[in-house]
């Protein structure tokens, strides 16, 4: 009699893919279900060989073969693509059996999916039971996620798909997961589809997707703006969820709920931004980002912060020795032989070096570099560029980063350039010097800045065309726009629900500028930026 073959239990390793014949078996126990999309069922499973924990992503037979391998090889290319940021899964193996195909992936989420998340919250809530740590992880996935969303699209990776149920919390961190019908047009070259969509969500999908119509990554930024309006439901109180099944693009158009976002707070301007029904008019992934960063910085995780805020080491308060600002000293931390402080990988995500850490102290560029202008008057304000940069200025191999000491800022500047316009934003120099205006003292960034507020604030050399809003439900009366481009801003944001073409012809404004209000001649001070070299 033939003994039965007992089939060997291969050994699953990190980035390996497996085409596993008849005789061999996986390491994995399933432990219990976690859930299932269109084309796929998610399983967590254990690794009886080492003890590790994963999410098993088999893909249903329901589905054509053909249909099955295209959903199967697209996850697993963009996936890997997308591995270096943290706010996306990764795969650790993937497998080919007779009968089944699948990916291994990691973490297993400790708190489940977004949308579970947010209905425990919202029955602890309802139960009056205090919630610090769930708050905490809502008030730092909105960074979170748009960073990660910016990191997709730099890819050129449209996601399709975003919704609660597919962003996962774990150890308090959102992940995004389930890119089986995600696009990479990195080789055609642009994000726009036409047609049928494949797979698609209709409660959270942006109104062009609803109607088959032409879509691109701004589709993603519609449905990443209605997952950030759950989580803003549960955060505020003020702001009234629509009727439960109705689709977000329908809801919007129909209620008062844009203009509550829109009086909510800065967030809640930036996601109506998100959620607006024309693509072109809605913010960019990286434009999310970007204000998120400027204006709330707290949304945050500690990782994202670490990634855009790198400390720097204090530097001392003592005066630069003579003897290093001599043509004759070369040797300074940022040289060919010195390792850099910060680097940016081959993903372009900015990370900390493992190698040990300079020992800054506060050097003068050489005199080579960073000239001031000769005629630099050591009184004038403009020289502060030049007084205090010895103590702002941290060398790498690549760059000169420079940093505010005197702000307590933590903006990190690659170039001398980036660090001027930082400073300008604080010491503001080019100040209005009309009596009593609001202004006064306060100061602009730029010339130009101060241009457009005499034009617009104290009709000083004010000519052609400028907009004062004529609706009577404004906040702003008596403000003046010298851009209709602005203006139409002004009018989306607070006066969407009225008629925008009606409202620019009555606002229309054509100030009469009298002989005595010409442009007056400007202080020493207030030359052109060009000027700050």
């Amino acid at each position: 009699m033939n003994a039965i073959k007992t089939p060997s239990i291969v050994v699953v390793r990190e980035g390996e893919d497996y085409f596993c014949e008849e005789d061999v078996q996986l390491p994995y126990r399933l432990v219990r279900n976690l859930g299932h999309g269109h084309s796929a069922i998610v399983e967590m499973v254990e690794d009886v060989n080492t003890g590790s924990v994963f999410a098993r992503k088999v893909f249903s037979l329901n589905v054509p073969r053909t249909e099955r391998k295209r959903i199967f090889d697209n996850e697993i290319k963009i996936i890997r693509r997308l591995a270096p940021h943290h706010h996306i899964i990764r795969v650790f193996a993937t497998y080919v059996a007779k009968r089944e195909a699948g990916l291994i992936l990691h973490p297993v989420a400790d708190s489940g999916d977004l949308a579970t998340f947010l209905r425990d919250f919202k029955e602890a809530k309802a139960a009056q039971l205090v919630q610090p740590e769930r708050t905490k992880v809502f008030e730092s996935s909105f960074g979170c996620l748009a960073s990660g969303l910016a990191f997709m699209h730099r890819q050129k990776i449209r996601h399709k798909d975003i919704k609660p149920h597919n962003i996962l919390i774990h150890q308090g961190s959102v992940i995004y997961t389930d890119f089986g019908y995600s696009l990479d047009h990195s080789a055609i070259g642009r994000s726009t589809t036409t047609g049928k969509p494949q797979a698609f969500t209709r409660l959270y999908c942006a109104p062009e997707v609803s109607d088959h119509s032409p879509r691109n990554s701004k589709s993603d930024i519609f449905s990443l703006g209605c997952v950030f309006l759950e989580i803003l439901f549960v955060l505020y109180e003020e702001l009234v969820p629509p009727n439960s099944g109705e689709c977000y693009h329908e809801s919007l158009e129909t209620s008062r709920l844009r203009s509550s976002l829109q009086g909510l707070n800065r967030l809640g301007m930036i996601t109506s931004d998100m959620l607006h029904p024309r693509p072109d008019d809605r913010l960019s992934a990286e434009e999310i980002t970007s204000k998120l960063k400027e204006y709330e910085a707290g949304r945050f995780c500690a990782k994202c912060k670490a990634f855009m805020l790198p400390e720097v080491e204090e530097l001392p308060d003592a005066p630069v020795p003579p003897s290093l600002t001599g043509p004759s000293f070369r040797s300074m931390p940022g040289d060919q032989n010195t390792p850099q402080r910060m680097s940016f990988n081959p993903s372009g995500i900015l990370q900390r070096d493992t190698r040990d850490d300079l020992d800054l102290h506060p050097l003068l560029p050489p005199p080579s570099r960073f000239r001031p202008p000769a005629n630099l008057n050591s009184a004038d304000p403009i020289a502060h560029f030049y007084n205090h940069d010895p103590r702002s200025i941290v060398r790498t191999r690549n760059s000169s980063v420079l940093h505010s000491r005197e702000f307590k800022s933590k903006e990190i500047s690659e170039r001398r350039s980036d660090h001027k316009k930082h400073m300008l934003k604080h010491n503001k120099y080019f100040k209005c010097d009309i009596p009593n205006c609001t202004r006064k003292g306060k100061g602009f960034t730029t010339i130009y800045d101060l241009s457009r507020h005499e034009k617009t604030v104290h009709r000083i050399g004010a000519k052609g065309i400028f907009y004062q809003c004529a609706s009577e439900t404004c906040r702003n009366k008596g403000k003046t726009w010298a851009r209709l481009e602005i203006f139409k801003q002004h009018l989306d944001m607070m006066h969407w629900d009225e008629d925008e073409q009606e409202l620019i012809r009555r606002s229309v404004y054509c100030p009469d500028t009298p002989p005595s209000m010409a442009e007056p001649a400007r202080p020493a001070h207030q030359t052109a930026p060009s000027a700050i070299v």
